[in-house]
Protein backbone atom coordinates (compact mmCIF):
# COMPACT_ATOMS: atom_id res chain seq x y z
CA UNK A 1 0.00 0.00 0.00
CA UNK A 2 1.37 3.43 -0.98
CA UNK A 3 1.37 6.13 1.66
CA UNK A 4 -0.09 9.42 0.46
CA UNK A 5 0.78 12.77 2.00
CA UNK A 6 -2.65 14.35 2.44
CA UNK A 7 -1.02 17.63 3.49
CA UNK A 8 1.18 18.02 0.43
CA UNK A 9 1.43 21.67 -0.58
CA UNK A 10 0.56 23.10 -3.97
CA UNK A 11 0.75 26.67 -5.33
CA UNK A 12 0.81 29.38 -2.62
CA UNK A 13 1.15 26.71 0.02
CA UNK A 14 -2.41 25.42 -0.37
CA UNK A 15 -3.13 21.91 0.89
CA UNK A 16 -5.73 19.55 -0.60
CA UNK A 17 -8.00 20.26 2.36
CA UNK A 18 -7.91 24.01 1.63
CA UNK A 19 -8.77 23.42 -2.02
CA UNK A 20 -11.60 21.05 -1.16
CA UNK A 21 -12.96 23.47 1.44
CA UNK A 22 -12.90 26.42 -0.92
CA UNK A 23 -14.76 24.53 -3.63
CA UNK A 24 -17.28 23.08 -1.19
CA UNK A 25 -16.37 19.48 -1.99
CA UNK A 26 -17.90 18.02 1.16
CA UNK A 27 -17.20 14.36 0.40
CA UNK A 28 -13.58 15.12 -0.46
CA UNK A 29 -13.29 17.23 2.68
CA UNK A 30 -14.69 14.39 4.76
CA UNK A 31 -12.27 11.89 3.17
CA UNK A 32 -9.27 14.13 3.85
CA UNK A 33 -10.33 14.63 7.45
CA UNK A 34 -10.71 10.88 7.86
CA UNK A 35 -7.18 10.53 6.47
CA UNK A 36 -6.01 12.85 9.28
CA UNK A 37 -5.35 15.95 7.18
CA UNK A 38 -4.24 18.76 9.48
CA UNK A 39 -7.28 20.98 9.80
CA UNK A 40 -5.43 24.13 10.89
CA UNK A 41 -2.55 23.96 8.41
CA UNK A 42 -1.78 27.40 6.94
CA UNK A 43 -0.95 28.58 3.43
CA UNK A 44 1.71 31.18 2.61
CA UNK A 45 -0.60 34.02 3.69
CA UNK A 46 -1.47 32.33 6.97
CA UNK A 47 -5.00 31.30 5.97
CA UNK A 48 -6.47 27.95 6.94
CA UNK A 49 -8.99 25.62 5.31
CA UNK A 50 -11.72 27.30 7.37
CA UNK A 51 -10.74 30.66 5.88
CA UNK A 52 -10.87 29.11 2.41
CA UNK A 53 -14.35 27.72 3.01
CA UNK A 54 -15.55 31.11 4.28
CA UNK A 55 -14.10 32.90 1.25
CA UNK A 56 -15.83 30.38 -1.02
CA UNK A 57 -19.23 30.86 0.69
CA UNK A 58 -19.26 27.21 1.79
CA UNK A 59 -21.02 27.23 5.14
CA UNK A 60 -21.71 23.47 5.07
CA UNK A 61 -18.00 22.81 4.61
CA UNK A 62 -17.24 25.31 7.38
CA UNK A 63 -19.52 23.31 9.67
CA UNK A 64 -17.58 20.16 8.78
CA UNK A 65 -14.28 21.78 9.62
CA UNK A 66 -15.54 23.28 12.87
CA UNK A 67 -16.85 19.89 13.92
CA UNK A 68 -13.41 18.47 13.14
CA UNK A 69 -11.82 20.99 15.51
CA UNK A 70 -10.91 23.87 13.22
CA UNK A 71 -10.05 27.06 15.10
CA UNK A 72 -12.81 29.62 14.40
CA UNK A 73 -10.71 32.39 15.98
CA UNK A 74 -7.64 32.02 13.77
CA UNK A 75 -6.20 35.01 11.90
CA UNK A 76 -3.90 35.15 8.89
CA UNK A 77 -0.64 37.11 8.59
CA UNK A 78 -2.54 40.36 7.92
CA UNK A 79 -4.58 39.93 11.06
CA UNK A 80 -7.73 39.05 9.14
CA UNK A 81 -9.95 36.54 10.90
CA UNK A 82 -12.32 33.99 9.43
CA UNK A 83 -15.16 36.54 9.61
CA UNK A 84 -13.18 38.79 7.29
CA UNK A 85 -13.02 36.00 4.69
CA UNK A 86 -16.75 35.32 5.12
CA UNK A 87 -17.49 39.02 4.58
CA UNK A 88 -15.36 39.12 1.45
CA UNK A 89 -17.19 36.06 0.17
CA UNK A 90 -20.51 37.72 0.95
CA UNK A 91 -22.27 34.79 2.61
CA UNK A 92 -24.76 35.64 5.36
CA UNK A 93 -24.93 31.94 6.29
CA UNK A 94 -21.16 31.85 6.91
CA UNK A 95 -21.41 34.99 9.03
CA UNK A 96 -24.21 33.53 11.13
CA UNK A 97 -22.28 30.28 11.58
CA UNK A 98 -19.29 32.19 12.92
CA UNK A 99 -21.52 34.18 15.22
CA UNK A 100 -22.85 30.92 16.68
CA UNK A 101 -19.25 29.85 17.18
CA UNK A 102 -18.60 32.94 19.29
CA UNK A 103 -16.36 34.76 16.80
CA UNK A 104 -15.84 38.51 17.17
CA UNK A 105 -17.44 39.83 13.97
CA UNK A 106 -16.06 43.34 14.41
CA UNK A 107 -12.36 42.56 14.96
CA UNK A 108 -10.21 44.64 12.58
CA UNK A 109 -7.16 43.42 10.67
CA UNK A 110 -3.77 45.13 10.74
CA UNK A 111 -5.03 47.82 8.34
CA UNK A 112 -7.99 48.64 10.54
CA UNK A 113 -10.54 47.04 8.23
CA UNK A 114 -13.33 45.14 9.95
CA UNK A 115 -15.40 42.43 8.26
CA UNK A 116 -18.06 45.08 7.69
CA UNK A 117 -15.52 47.18 5.74
CA UNK A 118 -14.79 44.16 3.54
CA UNK A 119 -18.47 43.39 2.91
CA UNK A 120 -19.34 47.03 2.11
CA UNK A 121 -16.36 47.42 -0.20
CA UNK A 122 -17.51 44.39 -2.19
CA UNK A 123 -21.18 45.50 -2.24
CA UNK A 124 -22.22 42.26 -0.52
CA UNK A 125 -25.65 43.26 0.75
CA UNK A 126 -26.42 39.95 2.48
CA UNK A 127 -23.16 40.00 4.41
CA UNK A 128 -23.55 43.68 5.33
CA UNK A 129 -27.04 42.98 6.65
CA UNK A 130 -25.98 39.87 8.57
CA UNK A 131 -23.01 41.64 10.17
CA UNK A 132 -25.12 44.63 11.22
CA UNK A 133 -27.81 42.36 12.64
CA UNK A 134 -25.09 40.53 14.59
CA UNK A 135 -24.05 43.80 16.21
CA UNK A 136 -21.03 44.82 14.12
CA UNK A 137 -20.67 48.61 14.60
CA UNK A 138 -21.48 50.44 11.33
CA UNK A 139 -19.53 53.54 12.41
CA UNK A 140 -16.10 51.87 12.72
CA UNK A 141 -13.20 53.58 10.93
CA UNK A 142 -9.98 52.14 9.52
CA UNK A 143 -6.57 53.73 9.98
CA UNK A 144 -7.32 56.31 7.28
CA UNK A 145 -10.68 57.14 8.80
CA UNK A 146 -12.74 55.32 6.18
CA UNK A 147 -16.03 53.81 7.32
CA UNK A 148 -18.08 51.01 5.72
CA UNK A 149 -20.56 53.70 4.60
CA UNK A 150 -17.82 55.58 2.77
CA UNK A 151 -16.63 52.39 1.07
CA UNK A 152 -20.16 51.48 -0.03
CA UNK A 153 -20.64 55.00 -1.40
CA UNK A 154 -17.32 54.90 -3.21
CA UNK A 155 -18.24 51.63 -4.91
CA UNK A 156 -21.09 53.36 -6.73
CA UNK A 157 -18.51 55.27 -8.74
CA UNK A 158 -16.27 52.35 -9.60
CA UNK A 159 -15.60 51.91 -13.34
CA UNK A 160 -18.43 50.23 -15.17
CA UNK A 161 -20.95 50.59 -17.96
CA UNK A 162 -24.71 50.43 -18.31
CA UNK A 163 -24.92 46.68 -18.63
CA UNK A 164 -27.21 44.79 -16.27
CA UNK A 165 -24.28 43.59 -14.16
CA UNK A 166 -22.91 47.08 -13.53
CA UNK A 167 -26.36 48.52 -12.89
CA UNK A 168 -27.08 45.78 -10.35
CA UNK A 169 -23.73 46.37 -8.64
CA UNK A 170 -24.45 50.07 -8.22
CA UNK A 171 -27.92 49.24 -6.93
CA UNK A 172 -26.44 46.82 -4.38
CA UNK A 173 -24.02 49.50 -3.21
CA UNK A 174 -26.89 51.92 -2.68
CA UNK A 175 -28.82 49.28 -0.74
CA UNK A 176 -25.72 48.65 1.38
CA UNK A 177 -25.70 52.37 2.17
CA UNK A 178 -29.34 52.18 3.24
CA UNK A 179 -28.69 49.26 5.59
CA UNK A 180 -25.67 50.95 7.16
CA UNK A 181 -27.54 54.23 7.65
CA UNK A 182 -30.54 52.43 9.10
CA UNK A 183 -28.23 50.68 11.56
CA UNK A 184 -26.68 53.92 12.77
CA UNK A 185 -23.77 54.72 10.46
CA UNK A 186 -22.50 58.29 11.02
CA UNK A 187 -23.17 60.29 7.83
CA UNK A 188 -20.59 62.97 8.47
CA UNK A 189 -17.70 60.78 9.59
CA UNK A 190 -14.60 62.04 7.79
CA UNK A 191 -11.44 60.34 6.58
CA UNK A 192 -8.04 61.76 7.49
CA UNK A 193 -8.23 64.04 4.44
CA UNK A 194 -11.61 65.40 5.48
CA UNK A 195 -13.54 63.46 2.86
CA UNK A 196 -17.04 62.36 3.84
CA UNK A 197 -19.57 60.05 2.23
CA UNK A 198 -21.18 63.14 0.68
CA UNK A 199 -17.93 64.08 -1.06
CA UNK A 200 -17.68 60.55 -2.43
CA UNK A 201 -21.30 60.56 -3.60
CA UNK A 202 -20.66 63.84 -5.40
CA UNK A 203 -17.49 62.47 -6.98
CA UNK A 204 -19.50 59.45 -8.13
CA UNK A 205 -22.10 61.83 -9.57
CA UNK A 206 -24.80 59.92 -7.71
CA UNK A 207 -27.86 62.02 -6.97
CA UNK A 208 -29.51 58.97 -5.38
CA UNK A 209 -26.66 58.58 -2.87
CA UNK A 210 -26.67 62.31 -2.04
CA UNK A 211 -30.43 62.28 -1.54
CA UNK A 212 -30.15 59.26 0.75
CA UNK A 213 -27.41 60.89 2.81
CA UNK A 214 -29.41 64.11 3.04
CA UNK A 215 -32.43 62.18 4.32
CA UNK A 216 -30.29 60.89 7.17
CA UNK A 217 -29.01 64.33 8.13
CA UNK A 218 -25.68 64.51 6.28
CA UNK A 219 -24.04 67.92 5.94
CA UNK A 220 -23.78 68.31 2.18
CA UNK A 221 -21.84 71.55 2.49
CA UNK A 222 -19.01 70.38 4.70
CA UNK A 223 -15.51 71.18 3.48
CA UNK A 224 -12.67 68.68 3.24
CA UNK A 225 -9.13 69.62 4.24
CA UNK A 226 -8.64 71.36 0.86
CA UNK A 227 -11.75 73.45 1.39
CA UNK A 228 -13.84 71.58 -1.18
CA UNK A 229 -17.54 71.03 -0.59
CA UNK A 230 -19.49 68.21 -2.24
CA UNK A 231 -20.92 70.76 -4.69
CA UNK A 232 -17.44 71.80 -5.81
CA UNK A 233 -16.47 68.16 -6.14
CA UNK A 234 -19.56 67.52 -8.28
CA UNK A 235 -18.78 70.51 -10.50
CA UNK A 236 -15.20 69.36 -11.00
CA UNK A 237 -16.41 65.86 -11.86
CA UNK A 238 -18.55 67.23 -14.68
CA UNK A 239 -16.66 68.29 -17.81
CA UNK A 240 -19.20 69.91 -20.15
CA UNK A 241 -22.50 70.19 -18.33
CA UNK A 242 -23.67 70.22 -14.72
CA UNK A 243 -23.75 66.70 -13.37
CA UNK A 244 -26.86 65.20 -11.81
CA UNK A 245 -25.19 65.48 -8.41
CA UNK A 246 -24.39 69.17 -8.93
CA UNK A 247 -27.94 69.93 -10.08
CA UNK A 248 -29.35 68.18 -7.02
CA UNK A 249 -27.10 70.13 -4.66
CA UNK A 250 -28.01 73.44 -6.27
CA UNK A 251 -31.71 72.59 -5.96
CA UNK A 252 -31.26 71.75 -2.30
CA UNK A 253 -29.47 75.04 -1.75
CA UNK A 254 -32.21 76.99 -3.52
CA UNK A 255 -34.89 75.31 -1.40
CA UNK A 256 -33.10 75.88 1.90
CA UNK A 257 -33.25 79.10 3.87
CA UNK A 258 -30.49 78.04 6.24
CA UNK A 259 -27.88 77.13 3.66
CA UNK A 260 -26.27 79.50 1.19
CA UNK A 261 -25.37 77.97 -2.19
CA UNK A 262 -21.68 77.82 -3.02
Amino acid sequence: MVDIDVDVRGPYGCTPLMLAAHSGARQCTAALLEAHARVDERDEAGATALCAAAAGRRHHTMAQLLQAGADAHTVDHSGSGVAFFAAQGGSAACVRLLREAGVDLSAPNSGGWSPLHAAANSSHLEAVTALCEAGAPPHCQDRQGWTPLMLATNRIGQPGCRCKGCVRRRARSLRCMRVLLRKGAVCDAAASCGTTAAHLAAACDSAAALRLLRQHGADLWREDEDGHTPLQVARETSERQPSQAARLLVMMAANSTSIDPV
